[in-house]
């Protein structure tokens, strides 16, 4: 992954009544280059080894936005 790569991926997903995924679904990338890419499919993947409680309304949209930082862009807030 090139040094400096950052953005914000948006990702929707949904919850079986047991609260278990049934889809991920990448709603706005982080950026346009391959490294983007692989940091959208890197958010989409980590939702898949998460917990959840049992949703109210199986089958409903639920959106998480992940943002990612370079180790530089990270530590200029220290």
């Amino acid at each position: 992954m090139a040094a400096g790569t950052a953005g914000k991926t948006i990702v929707t997903f949904s919850l079986d009544g047991e609260g278990y995924l049934e889809h991920t679904l990448v709603l706005q990338s982080s950026g346009p280059s391959r490294e983007n890419k692989l940091l959208d499919a890197a958010a989409a993947r980590s939702l898949w080894a998460c917990r959840f409680s049992r949703p109210a309304r199986p089958g409903t949209l639920i959106e998480a936005t992940y943002t990612w930082k370079s180790p530089a862009q990270a530590g200029a807030g220290q």
